[in-house]
């Protein structure tokens, strides 16, 4: 297999995270590559070029573009988000649908039972874009919490003052009753 960098002159993982061999009984490294090959060929294994994959990764970006035009819409994400989800939900059907009817959309059966493809190509940039829409409620949520604090604290202020006024207001009238009976 080849590699875009020369293997040997890179640092192992075994020189970078030196306590990863007490937690793993098989070399790390190892791992590693085996991850990077299978990732390669994935990436080997797919024509970018179909009009198939180009379609779903137009799609994955027209979803992205979407998502973030609607941002400040809590209705619009909230929808976007159930979509979404409904999507990944239901992509168990789709891959079965593509296994049986592949030749009329590819040129080749990128669908196997156990849906690899449908997980990399379709489900994971769908749950990305959730995180995404959960990570912008997260931080509107973030906000109000500040602004409901602030609000609350001015508040707060407003009724210690309106009771600090009261109160001079009515030690004043007892001064003034008092001087008022010895006039």
């Amino acid at each position: 297999m080849e590699y875009f960098f020369d293997m040997k002159d890179a640092p192992t993982l075994k020189e970078l995270f030196p306590f990863l061999d007490a937690f793993s009984s098989v070399s790390a490294e190892a791992e590693m590559r085996k991850m990077y090959d299978g990732a390669m060929g994935f990436y080997h294994a797919v024509t970018w070029t179909e009009p198939f994959i180009v379609g779903l990764g137009l799609f994955h970006i027209f979803v992205l573009i979407v998502a973030i035009l609607i941002r400040k819409s809590v209705a619009g994400r909230l929808i976007l988000f159930v979509v979404l989800q409904a999507l990944v939900y239901f992509s168990e059907t789709f891959n079965s649908y593509g296994a049986a009817h592949w030749e009329e959309f590819a040129t080749q059966n990128y669908f196997d039972k156990q849906g690899f493809f449908a997980v990399v190509l379709f489900c994971g940039p769908l749950v990305m874009i959730g995180f995404l829409i959960l990570a912008l409620s997260l931080c509107e949520a973030a906000g109000l919490l500040v602004q409901v604090k602030a609000k609350q604290i001015r508040a707060e202020k407003k009724k210690e003052a309106a009771q600090a006024t009261e109160m001079s207001d009515g030690q004043q009238g007892k001064k003034g009753k008092k001087k008022a009976k010895s006039d």
